[in-house]
């Protein structure tokens, strides 16, 4: 079999080109982009915030709430993830300066290099499902505007950072997505308090509720909080349809007292 110049050229080309597309997608999953399409966020307005931003990698598509008090529905912000290269680059995010510059870069994954529980400069609000899962950061949204999300990147300094809405990059690189406390309290209902739990109160701060006795359950239904960022939750307590209700405190600042998805699993 005779094989011509010309053929061999064009498949050194060939290969050559393929070896490239490897290395693009490659820098792609591993050098944050800059925003360059955005305008930086000391050029744009803000206003007051409140809720939680997480990775959308961690949110589940099909989020639903549970029990008799489910009230949100669904909101599906993942993206149509068609190849394994664009799922490993969804895993890693960005955040980024006042001069829209990237500031932290870090990964998902337990066991790469930069996974973000060993990223110092980063001190979440929680980390969802706790350490021992360590799926993501949840990060307090202090202010935002047309194109940013302004959060709290270390807890322990107040320091902030920046983070763009919607992709940044090729492959789906810097997602985030905005929650609600609501939001991760209703996705595991009922919530385990165990029986050394304080009793319900007619209000936060307020009496003990008269029917309400502390020993009698060790799980309650959530049904709201007493506002969007809020240390108190009304529940009633199990089982369902004992009709005693109350409320109860479930944090104090980044101290939780009870098993939620921004907590470790606190069940018996």
């Amino acid at each position: 079999m005779t094989i011509s110049c010309r053929s061999i050229k064009l498949r050194i080309i060939t290969i050559s080109f393929l070896l490239l597309c490897s290395s693009i997608t490659l820098q792609a999953q591993t050098v944050a982009p800059t925003p360059k399409s955005l305008p930086p966020p000391s050029k744009e307005t803000f206003s007051s915030g409140g809720n939680i931003l997480t990775p959308w990698v961690v949110r589940d598509c099909s989020m639903e709430a549970r029990g008799p008090y489910a009230k949100f529905s669904t909101r599906n912000t993942c993206p149509d993830l068609r190849s394994l290269a664009d799922s490993a680059s969804a895993e890693r995010v960005a955040l980024y300066s006042q001069t829209g510059e990237v500031k932290l870069f870090f990964d998902l994954l337990n066991g790469r290099q930069d996974y973000y529980e060993q990223v110092p400069e980063l001190i979440a609000f929680a980390n969802l499902f706790g350490p021992k899962l360590g799926l993501g950061p949840a990060l307090r949204i202090v202010a935002e505007s047309s194109h940013w999300y302004e959060v709290v990147q270390n807890e322990d300094t107040g320091e902030t950072a920046f983070a763009p809405k919607g992709t940044v990059g090729p492959k789906h690189i810097g997602m985030w997505t905005q929650t609600t406390f609501d939001d991760w309290l209703r996705l595991k209902n009922p919530i385990y308090v165990s029986f050394d739990h304080p009793p319900l109160l007619e209000e936060p701060g307020g009496e003990p509720v008269s029917a309400s006795h502390p020993n009698e359950f060790d799980y309650v239904w959530y049904i709201k909080l007493d506002k969007p960022d809020g240390e108190w939750m009304y529940v009633e307590q199990m089982p369902w349809g004992s009709k005693i209700k109350g409320w109860i405190k479930w944090r104090d600042g980044r101290k939780f007292f009870f098993s939620t998805p921004l907590t470790s699993y606190l069940d018996k």
